[in-house]
């Protein structure tokens, strides 16, 4: 018994980098890369460049009750900074949910009255050994790979909302 690095593997990162720095997050992805074969899944949420100074009242309560919890918000990212720090080990973006597809995919399809928080994405990378200019191609192909489905547990901020939904991702 004992994890096995020659095992594909899914690892769950949700609720983390918000309270990282850059550097943190990037040498934490760095390590999982190291630790992850080819295959691997890596699934977090993550603020958009915008997060830190959007109007919405939600996200500015949830910046100052963080921060005030000595638990201080520090990163967000735009889908290319992520593309970038991602393809740097190994990984590329394989599905992206922005708050509006997590509304419509999601929450709306089971008819919930929930609402997805503002400026916050949830991400699936996947490892592959290959240069990042392949990773680029490879993702712009992404609609011609063959796919196998995964179900993934999406948590919210009025309660636990568990409905499984299906993810392409390469084999």
């Amino acid at each position: 018994s004992g994890f096995d690095k020659s095992k594909e593997t899914l690892f769950s990162w949700l609720g983390v980098t918000y309270y990282l720095s850059a550097e943190a997050i990037d040498k934490t992805i760095g390590e999982i890369a190291s630790l992850c074969s080819e295959g691997s899944a890596l699934v977090f949420d993550c603020p958009d460049e915008g997060f830190f100074s959007v109007p919405e009242k939600r996200v500015q309560n949830t910046i100052m009750m963080a921060k005030a919890g000595g638990e201080p918000m520090r990163s967000a990212f735009s889908y290319a900074e992520l593309e970038n720090l991602l393809g740097r080990h190994g990984f590329r973006i394989y599905d992206w949910l922005t708050p509006c597809n997590i509304q419509s995919r999601i929450i709306e399809s089971v008819g919930s009255n929930l609402k997805a928080f503002e400026h916050v994405n949830y991400y699936l990378a996947v490892k592959k050994n290959e240069s990042y200019n392949t990773i680029c191609q490879t993702q712009r192909r992404r609609a011609e790979l063959v796919k196998t489905k995964l179900s993934c547990v999406f948590c919210f901020e009025k309660g636990y909302f568990y409905e499984p939904f299906e993810i392409s991702f390469p084999e």
